[in-house]
């Protein structure tokens, strides 16, 4: 695609000034006839206008833009009888996209202004993991400074899951997601120029019952002095299922049973300082965490 120039824009436009209640006219454009078939107009930030439109003289597609004080005008197409018809946006940078017709061919067009080097496309792919949904992506373009990935749940408002990560990830694992739910993620890219683009939503995806896995968090606080929480998951259907504390001979302290999910508080206030293995163990496996006490 060819990269868009700021071009020259030839047009009378009028703007209300309420306070002052009358119309402010002036020529943007006066080279040649300039400013027929369908000029089309946006504001920036700073409600400064942007302005695509056709040059009857020349066939040519224009584009001009007001920065305050005065008026840029840049030829944008030139191949043929171009730029009838334009409509025009502008992105979050600031920078002009505009549509248009191609005269004799009839072809719609499409040119942007930007860095060439910019993030142009996202590929946004989920799998089921054994530890959640895990979300990858590929990007076409240049390396974003950052990425963002969001996620809604039931077709709730997308909300940030992952906070910022690095421009040169690929993939991101979303853990400790309930059965039930369908999840969808977009993903946000921040380019050099500070501009924020999302790509998604993904197709839903859930957990399947039986992927729900056998888990137990990290002891907090750590180290401990005379109480521990160890927060737990169990697979549905599992039996047996009991937490117990060893010390480093592999003799065991405490065991508690457990029935469902969830977080249970140890009392180790009797535990001299050192290191302890915490394990969670059912029918079905057991997985362990290192216990640290200090006094």
């Amino acid at each position: 695609m060819k990269r868009l120039m700021f071009l020259v824009f030839v047009l009378m436009i009028v703007g209300a000034v309420f306070a002052a209640d009358e119309w402010h006219i002036e020529t943007v454009d006066s080279e040649g006839i300039v400013g027929s078939f369908n000029t089309s107009i946006a504001l920036d930030t700073d409600d400064h206008p942007h302005i695509s439109y056709y040059d009857s003289t020349n066939g040519d597609l224009k584009y001009a833009r007001f920065d305050g004080s005065s008026w840029h005008i840049e030829t944008v197409d030139s191949a043929g009888n171009v730029g009838t018809h334009t409509s025009i946006a502008l992105d979050t940078g600031g920078h002009p996209h505009i549509s248009y017709s191609a005269g004799i061919s009839h072809d719609l067009k499409y040119a942007w202004y930007g860095d060439d080097t910019a993030v142009e496309d996202v590929e946004l792919f989920t799998e089921t993991h054994d530890e959640g949904i895990l979300l990858g992506w590929t990007i076409t373009g240049d390396t974003p400074v950052s990425l963002r990935v969001l996620r809604s749940v039931d077709d709730n408002e997308p909300e940030d899951a992952s906070g910022a990560l690095p421009g040169s990830a690929i993939h991101w694992l979303d853990r400790n997601l309930d059965t039930g739910f369908e999840y969808r993620y977009w993903l946000e890219v921040t380019d050099a120029d500070g501009i924020v683009s999302r790509f998604g939503p993904t197709e839903p995806v859930s957990i399947p019952e039986q992927t729900t896995r056998l888990a137990l968090g990290e002891p907090y606080p750590s180290p401990a002095r005379d109480a521990v929480n160890l927060s737990y998951e169990l697979p549905n259907g599992c039996s047996g299922a009991v937490i117990e504390v060893y010390d480093l001979s592999g003799r065991r302290l405490d065991s508690i049973p457990l029935t469902d999910s969830g977080e249970i508080t140890l009392d180790i206030s009797e535990y001299a300082s050192g290191v302890y293995t915490a394990r969670l163990s059912t029918d079905e496996g057991s997985v362990s965490r290192r216990l640290v006490i200090t006094r």
